[in-house]
């Protein structure tokens, strides 16, 4: 008898038999909690319990039953979610971010230059040599400083991940995570484009192609938690599966930091460049409006009213390093909450010993 088996990624794959079953096993693709149902039959079972001796279900015939009918709209849309997960796959989420993080240096490096060359046209303009050594110079150095942060932040989020696992007992709930954040990515992208062609620019499409990215890619990560070490495996407690969700959602800022650096960095890049025939303004009113959506703390938001792509290009190089932090700071307060849930257990072995 051959069976099917759900392979890392919750979803079914196979069949093969018992003895490449064991074989999957012993290399550690599998083990005792995966699910695994006999070809042709309808009820799924473990392979502990295959591997036990039992009898697995006999094969049934294939019927559409009335409930069959009347969940065909939501097997529909199962059916779409399993499709949009293959094509927004666990390679492209990370052949992309690698793409992200790799550029992203080079949209800084190019932020600096059209910086410095802004600062001079300015300081040229105005007669005052303050403006090249303060905006200029000064602005050379703080970037280098703040990109040598954020290549060093970036690569230990990956460590961290790697380094706290977590473990979910279904995927049911990221499942439906993922499908919101698609059709969320798809109503950004198209209230963006209406809000563009209603107001005869291409501001409102800024913001919303930036939503667009990040729902898309929250998506993946909710379709495939696997890349940020959420493994779907065994039975949890209600407080392990909450503190696991929640771990998740932490881990997201973690993965997507490349994207975020790479999205703030092109922009600010862009916004630069703009400034250079902004008829000697300092910035354009489009970068001003920009990064007054982003949560940035009075001083910044005084600072980026001067020079808006320039301090775009600084947060993008910061974005990182805040995210690391603010990653540990959760993370410790998770950490707390399982010490906690861990508390009873660790009574009752008291009691019995």
């Amino acid at each position: 008898m051959r069976y099917y088996y759900t392979d890392a990624a919750n979803q079914p794959a196979g069949p093969c038999d018992l003895d490449q079953l064991k074989a999957l096993a012993a290399q550690g693709k599998i083990n005792d909690h995966t699910s695994v149902i006999p070809e042709g039959g309808q009820t799924w079972s473990t392979y502990g319990v295959l591997k036990g001796g039992s009898t697995p279900p006999p094969p049934a015939k294939a019927t559409i039953s009335a409930t069959g009918i009347a969940t065909i709209m939501g097997d529909t849309v199962g059916s779409l979610l399993g499709r949009v997960s293959g094509w927004l796959s666990a390679s492209l989420l990370q052949n992309s971010l690698n793409f992200a993080g790799k550029f992203g240096h080079f949209a800084v490096l190019a932020g600096a230059v059209l910086g410095l060359i802004l600062s001079v046209i300015l300081a040229v303009r105005y007669h005052s040599a303050a403006v090249f050594f303060t905006g200029g110079l000064g602005f050379v150095v703080a970037v280098a400083v703040a990109q040598f942060s954020a290549q060093r932040f970036m690569s230990a989020g990956t460590k961290l991940i790697a380094s706290s696992p977590n473990r979910l007992s279904s995927k049911s709930f990221l499942e439906c995570v993922g499908l919101f954040a698609v059709l969320g990515a798809i109503g950004a992208l198209l209230g963006g484009i209406v809000s563009s062609i209603q107001v005869n620019s291409l501001l409102p499409l800024v913001p919303a192609i930036l939503l667009f990215a990040y729902l898309l890619y929250f998506a993946m990560t909710a379709l495939h938690p696997e890349e940020l070490n959420v493994n779907i495996a065994g039975e949890t407690t209600a407080g392990q599966e909450a503190i696991s969700l929640l771990s998740f959602f932490c881990k997201v800022g973690l993965k997507l930091a490349p994207l975020y650096f790479f999205l703030l960095a092109v922009a600010g890049a862009i916004f630069i460049l703009l400034a250079l025939f902004d008829n000697g303004q300092g910035g354009p009113a489009a970068g001003q409006t920009f990064l007054a959506m982003l949560p940035l703390p009075p001083m910044l938001s005084v600072l980026a009213q001067n020079s808006p792509g320039q301090m775009l290009v600084l947060v993008a190089c910061l974005v990182p390093v805040l995210i690391y932090f603010f990653f540990l700071l959760y993370y410790l307060i998770l950490d707390l909450l399982r010490a906690i849930l861990a508390i009873p257990g660790k009574l009752d072995d008291l009691k019995k010993s």
